[in-house]
């Protein structure tokens, strides 16, 4: 399956704006497939080809079976920015940029995102080179959250050919960074540090309603994802969600 909750394709797309939407459990469906195991190719938010000057803005992505957001090839100027992916892209990448060398494509805005997931296997960001060998603009990347609940290290980011010559790459957060650039991220917050081994505490809290939504943190102790103390009660805006690592009942 190639397709997404949300979806576009085409020049007609452009100058549209996502906003504010929740979107679960993005099944796919692998029926017919060859390799069913490795095909689900499912998205949460999807830009297909031809699309540009396009926002996907303050959405909440939870448990996308392929890839959180996808940005394909010959797509120009998206901008992602203030969204949360949780639990998702666990057959492929959490985040994937699929881009043309040539000039015209590219572009992009991926800024104040927060990324979670769920397996000790899953990619934060796959950014595939789809011709020749150059390194391409795929734009700009900045102030995101990683988060990775496992001791064992989660690959920041797979890219094709660019720095280190042709062929597939696998970075950490830092050495994404070292390679300076499009804006790699230089003032990302990496959370890694904030969990013990083997241990899961975050807590989801997702709001789908127009109103805001009082949430009663009382019953333990918790901290945001860059580790800073929260106390509730905490009114939910509508239509967002939100993690915090519980650390005591």
């Amino acid at each position: 399956m190639d397709g997404g909750a949300i979806y576009s394709f085409g020049d007609d797309c452009t100058g549209g704006i996502w906003r504010h939407n929740i979107i679960e459990d993005v099944v796919g469906s692998t029926e017919g497939s060859v390799t069913p195991s490795t095909s689900n190719y499912s998205v949460g938010i999807y830009f297909d080809q031809w699309c540009h000057d396009m926002t996907a803005a303050s959405n909440s992505v939870i448990r996308a079976g392929g890839i959180g957001m996808y940005v394909q090839l010959n797509d120009a100027r998206i901008t992602m920015t203030n969204n949360l992916i949780y639990d998702s892209g666990q057959k492929v990448a959490m985040v994937q940029l699929v881009q043309h060398t040539t000039g015209t494509y590219g572009g992009h805005v991926f800024t104040g995102n927060t990324l979670y997931p769920t397996t000790d296997s899953a990619t934060f960001f796959y950014l595939v080179q789809e011709d020749g060998t150059a390194f391409v603009d795929w734009g700009t990347m900045g102030g995101n959250q990683y988060c990775n609940p496992y001791s064992s290290p989660t690959p920041f980011i797979a890219y094709g050919n660019g720095p280190g010559g042709p062929g597939w790459h696998e970075v950490a957060l830092a050495g994404w960074q070292s390679l300076g650039g499009f804006g790699h991220d230089v003032d990302a917050t990496d959370v890694y540090a904030h969990f013990a081994a083997g241990v899961r505490p975050e807590r989801l809290f997702v709001n789908p309603t127009a109103a805001p939504l009082p949430v009663d943190l009382s019953a333990g102790t918790y901290k945001d994802l860059a580790g800073n103390p929260v106390s509730g009660p905490v009114a939910l805006a509508p239509y967002t969600s939100l993690i915090l690592i519980q650390e005591s009942p």
